[in-house]
């Protein structure tokens, strides 16, 4: 045994360390990550909306005047006579060329006019 010789070589011994070690704190980290990333993305994305402050009141001052407005019309006799059937309405302004009234000889269709002009005001 004398021949044999004692290995004296210290050698230290260390775990490694493995990569990619997860643990709870990388998952949240992660977790609050991405929601950061995608609240940034959709606030620099989506349209904003404008406020606001209203407050009651009125923006304009009225004034109360007193007036008389002066036009300058004319009266036209119609060239036959019968039952009038009018399309305007008073003080309601028209274009020019527009239908004003109708003129028929005979009571029925004045009647017929009439009913169709009630049930429907808009042709009116």
């Amino acid at each position: 045994m004398a021949g044999k010789k004692k290995n004296t070589e210290v050698v230290s011994l260390q775990k490694y360390k493995r990569k990619g070690h997860l643990n709870i704190g990388t998952i949240l980290f992660g977790i609050i990550f991405v929601y950061l990333v995608f609240t940034v993305l959709i606030y620099f994305t989506k349209d904003r909306v404008s406020v606001y402050e209203v407050r009651e009141g009125s923006i304009l001052k009225d004034r109360n005047l007193t007036g008389m407005v002066l036009r300058k019309e004319t009266v036209v006799n119609a060239e036959k006579s019968g039952y009038v059937n009018y399309f305007v309405d008073d003080a309601q302004k028209v274009a020019l060329g527009t239908n004003i009234y109708t003129i028929t000889s005979s009571a029925s269709r004045h009647r017929r006019i009439r009913t169709a002009m009630k049930k429907f005001p808009e042709c009116r």
